[in-house]
């Protein structure tokens, strides 16, 4: 039976292999615990319910972790029996969250900074790329660790470096990229340098070091040797780029451009190299050491008592951004996952095996031998994997869902790619307030906490939310990035994308499809739809770019993966497996290209792909119009004429026709059901015009455009009201249900926000009866899952609104949704009371009911407090008074805190109390206060920037207050005297002298001010203006706001 639940559930902790005991030196974690934690675990995986994996994910016992020391605040009193963290799996992945795990991987750090030294840039085109004119074989590293002066010595980092001269490069000279260093040496073969431009090395003004190719052998493919010492300052490295000090502890991030300050390299995501690394350290102080790769070696340092060293030696060859080290002190949880791709179960090896037996092979580049050889290593058994997971303050008892999470993680991707983790160890490691936000290093991945600790007593559901999605995000990238890097930054998206993707078909296994599909396209349509409509659009794949780190967007990483996600429409799962088993086995190890992608997914398919290239190329949001829809009752046929264009967007004028997968289907207006057979069916759109005729067709029907959301284009088609309600009603696919509810409540808005425009004091009619009695229906709907209800009920956000009305008048806006949510509760309010009252009565049973039960109770009750009256504040500060989870408090707090009443202030100061020394929670009482919907709100926000627990070098809790400003309160922002512009860029300004990556980031909602009206659109300007006037701007944010008053 033990055997049948390791089988199953792919990990056990039965012993610590040897090599690891070294590297455990100061955890607080023995080998006994690691064994109670996962026998206490096994347990649970004897009968795994699939598809949702609610018993593979429900082990952490909520009952220890709650019997676990409090190590940031006080216990609360009458937790929830909830006995398993799945219960927090968000039914909404915010916006906030999704912002966190994605586009803010570059995210600066709590510590005090001062302003950073940037060297001057040029802009990079994607055409200039040139291949390598030098390759480095391996980079041998010794990293002796000292908080002032770490010497680097390297084979390259203080270097010894194996290199090969390319073909006819023989009149290059050598150029590494280096900043911030103090070189001390460097040798060539058994030479000293010396600086001199003809018979030495020079250092560029930039900072780069280069060798002139009169030095070089002029033999084609001749190895040299290159050993660079030099020294560098991580107490003073202010750039939270390359080693720097953060918490007391050592960390190298490089991605995308930090291995430079480490030592002189090729920094190039197409140059890959094999490292071997010796790390060595203070025993006392930093007794954890740890690299990319396996640990070969481990001891004292020899005549330096008190030093000790560890060696790793990574068997991959990988690019510079890859590379990482932590030194210091940790909590940990550790266990075993083990190994065993089950390539019958997941279909890859039927796949495989249909392929050997093919008359005439598929892949020509692949031979069947190598994919036999595959197919037979990876079933051929166990191995195993020692997973580690460190956290800096301790908090071992936080760490189990991440654990969870990964493992199932690593479970899915054995199940549905065929691909086992290929090193002996993997390192999950979390700072508070890291400023990185996430890297996904090979065999270590660095978070801030947000994104790795769950704590039942503290997280809301965006945090748990948070965890699931950075946590597998970082695995996905082991095998289908990391292996295959890209061949320049313009590529990105190639690489996050797919990632993405994959982090959402995971994320589908925990959670309903269907309502993270909501999400999904929640956050497309309130961030990337709008990016692509401003003056920042962008392809997924840019022509140029000036700053790397600008190129971390909505665009790149949600448009990315709905390219991919295309892929898989289009050739199908069956066909998308093919193609991905035909680019990892012929680029395994190779830097790689979006059309590298997309040839093997043609001749994995016999299909020809070209045009779906221009996804890669084109900017803007594709439109789909309806021109005309027929039905002939005479010849039994049904046509329908539709057109597709792409708007202007900035440097690109003309857009050429894409291929546009399009799911469609038709439902009788008599008969109420599918029409066709099958249901739903695929229709490519290529040109400009495409007109369907189906025949056979006996009744008239209403067309399903785009099923599952095929793809992120907007259907542009007039619909009336009732049309709306037949779909909402009939549509046999949820997601276009969903759609056809939201486009109903948006065209009441819209309609009220025309009316409002005109008269500010408009009296509005009332509410269609037709909403009214379908939201009815919705919400007495036994059958519908209380999460899709919760989606539903929610109106469009006014990022989305604000999208649709040109030129936009946040006022107006937010007045007529305001009026919506109050007009549709005065109508419901006895189902919505009643359905609140049976749900808080509940009590809490299965993981998979919980998460369908909160949601809509939290959502109801922000419809049941919309008045804001007497009786509203009641009930929210009873919610407040008997929330079970955070969320319950978070949504209380949060209805309290737009309304006169003292219980909001009773609220927020026991919310803050409860607070102390926990600075995730502390960032939500900031976050709350910024939600608010209050007439001074912007006056309140001002004044806690002199709040003892603000700081503008405190990146998480800048994000707390100012990106939910901006984003989640625009009539606070938007305000009519520009004082919300004028108070962004007060922050931006002084945000730039120390983070400059934050401060670009916190720009963005003053860049899209060509979408709103006139009055807005010279607030904006202005502001920009200012802040491109000032001195010593970093050359992110200058980047973006020039771009931003470059629009037209």
């Amino acid at each position: 039976m033990l055997l049948r639940a390791l089988t199953i559930a792919g990990l056990a902790t039965l012993c610590l292999p040897s090599f690891l005991a070294p590297s455990l030196q100061g955890h607080n974690l023995t080998s006994a615990e690691a064994l109670e934690f996962t026998f206490d675990h096994l347990k649970h995986f004897q009968n795994v319910s699939a598809p949702l994996l609610f018993a593979w994910l429900a082990p952490s016992p909520l009952q220890s972790w709650r019997k676990a020391d409090r190590l940031w605040r006080t216990p609360v009193k009458n937790p929830s029996p909830t006995s398993s963290w799945l219960q927090h799996l968000p039914h909404l992945i915010t916006a906030d969250a999704a912002s966190a795990a994605h586009a803010s991987e570059a995210r600066p750090s709590t510590q005090e900074r001062t302003a950073v030294k940037e060297a001057p840039r040029e802009v990079t085109y994607r055409r200039n790329r040139k291949p390598l004119a030098y390759t480095v074989d391996c980079t041998d590293l010794k990293i002796e660790l000292d908080e002032e002066a770490t010497k680097v010595v390297a084979k390259i980092v203080t270097s010894i470096m194996s290199v090969y001269r390319s073909e006819e490069v023989y009149e290059t000279d050598l150029v590494l990229d280096g900043e911030e260093l103090q070189l001390v040496s460097i040798q060539l073969d058994e030479t000293q340098l010396t600086e001199d431009p003809l018979t030495g090395y020079t250092i560029l003004p930039d900072g780069r070091l280069k060798v002139p190719y009169t030095l070089l052998s002029p033999m084609k493919e001749k190895i040299f040797f290159l050993k660079i010492v030099v020294i560098i300052n991580p107490k003073e490295n202010l750039s939270f780029k390359g080693l720097f000090m953060f918490d007391g502890n050592f960390v190298a991030h490089c991605e995308p451009e930090g291995f430079r300050r480490i030592t002189y390299c090729l920094d190039r995501p197409d140059s890959l190299t094999q490292y071997e690394v010796r790390i060595e350290a203070d025993m006392e102080k930093y007794p954890l050491l740890l690299s990319n790769g396996n640990q070969v070696a481990h001891g004292l340092v020899e005549n330096l008592p008190g030093r000790h060293y560890a060696t790793f030696l990574d068997p991959y060859q990988q690019p510079s951004h890859l590379f990482s080290l932590i030194g210091g002190r940790f909590t940990s949880l550790m266990t075993l996952f083990w190994t065993f791709v089950r390539l019958f179960a997941s279909g890859v090896k039927k796949a495989a095996v249909s392929f050997l037996a093919h008359p005439e092979p598929i892949y020509k580049e692949v031979s069947p031998i190598a994919l036999e050889r595959f197919c037979g290593t990876a079933a051929g058994g166990y191995r195993s994997v020692v997973v580690t997971i460190l956290a800096s303050p301790p908090g071992r008892d936080f760490l189990l869902m991440a654990s969870d999470v990964l493992k199932a993680a690593m479970h899915w991707d054995e199940e549905n790619a065929g691909r086992e983790y290929t090193l002996e160890g993997l390192h999950l490691v979390g700072f508070h307030g890291f400023n990185i936000g996430m890297t996904k290093n090979k065999g270590m991945f660095i978070f801030d906490c947000d994104s790795l600790l769950a704590d039942p007593l503290e997280s809301i559901d965006m945090e748990y939310a948070s965890v699931v999605q950075t946590v597998s995000h970082a695995y996905f990238h082991s095998w289908t990035n990391n292996l295959m890097t890209i061949k320049d930054w313009s590529e990105l998206s190639h690489r996050e994308g797919l990632a993405t993707f994959r982090e959402k078909l995971f994320t589908a296994t925990l959670v309903p499809p269907v309502v993270t599909r909501m999400q999904d396209l929640r956050n497309l349509l309130n961030f990337q739809y709008p990016e692509d409509a401003g003056p920042l659009a962008h392809p997924i794949r840019p022509e140029s770019y000036e700053v790397v780190d600008n190129l971390y967007t909505p665009t790149v990483f949600l448009k990315g993966a709905e390219v991919m996600r295309m892929y898989h429409t289009i050739l199908g799962d069956a066909g998308f497996r093919k193609g991905m088993l035909l680019y990892q086995q012929t680029y395994n190890g190779k830097a790689t290209t979006s059309d590298d992608f997309r040839e093997a997914m043609s001749r994995a398919n016999k299909r020809q792909l070209d045009q779906f290239g221009l996804w890669y190329s084109q900017a803007g949001t594709p439109e789909v119009i309806v021109e005309a829809t027929s039905f002939d009752p005479v010849r039994h046929t049904y046509s329908v004429t539709v057109r597709q264009r792409t708007p202007p967007s900035p440097g690109q004028p003309v857009k050429e026709w894409l291929m546009i997968p399009m799911n469609f289907g038709l439902i009788g207006k008599k008969s109420k059901k599918d029409i066709l057979d099958p249901p739903t069916q695929l229709v490519l759109l290529t040109g400009e015009w495409r007109t369907l005729r189906y025949t056979g067709i006996t009744e008239d029907c209403e067309p399903s455009f785009f099923r599952d959301f095929s793809a992120p284009v907007r259907l542009i088609y007039e619909r009336t009201h009732q049309q709306l309600a037949f779909m909402m009603a009939y549509d046999s696919d949820p997601i276009n249900k969903w759609r056809a509810a939201q486009e109903l409540a948006m065209s009441i808005i819209l309609a009220r926000a025309a009316e409002a425009v005109q008269n500010p004091d408009v009296k509005f009619q009332q509410l269609p009866s037709i909403f009214v009695d379908l939201m009815k229906a919705m919400l007495l709907n036994k059958q519908t899952l209380g999460a899709v209800k919760a989606m539903t009920l929610r109106m469009p956000e006014m990022l989305e609104l604000q999208d649709h009305m040109r030129p936009a008048d946040p006022t107006a806006l937010h007045r007529a949704r305001r009026s919506v949510i109050v007009d549709l509760t005065s109508a419901l309010k006895r189902e919505m009371l009643e359905l609140y009252n049976e749900l808080t009565s509940q009590e809490e049973n299965s993981a998979l009911e919980e998460v369908s039960r909160r949601p809509l109770r939290n959502e109801l009750l922000m419809y049941l407090t919309s008045h804001r009256d007497r009786e509203a504040a009641t009930r929210a500060f009873e919610h407040f008074a008997s929330s079970r989870c955070p969320s319950d408090t978070f949504y209380a707090v949060y209805a309290l805190a737009s309304m006169i009443y003292p219980e909001g202030h009773i609220a927020l100061n026991k919310l803050y109390e409860e607070a102390e020394g926990n600075a995730e929670l502390i960032n939500h009482w900031f976050r709350l206060q910024a939600l608010a919907d209050m007439p001074d709100q912007l006056e309140r926000v001002e004044r806690l920037l002199e709040h003892p627990d603000f700081s503008y070098t405190n990146p998480a809790r800048l994000g707390a207050l100012f990106l939910t400003l901006t984003s989640w309160n625009s009539m606070q922002f938007h305000r009519k005297d520009g004082r919300g512009y004028e108070l962004l860029a007060d922050v931006v300004i002084q945000v730039d002298k120390h983070i400059p990556k934050m401060a670009s980031r916190l720009l963005i909602p003053l860049t899209n001010w060509t979408n709103f009206v006139e009055s807005r659109q010279e607030l904006m300007k202005k502001q920009l203006r200012r802040i491109l006037n000032q001195p010593s701007l970093s050359i992110n944010t200058k980047d973006w706001a020039s771009k931003a008053l470059a629009a037209n």
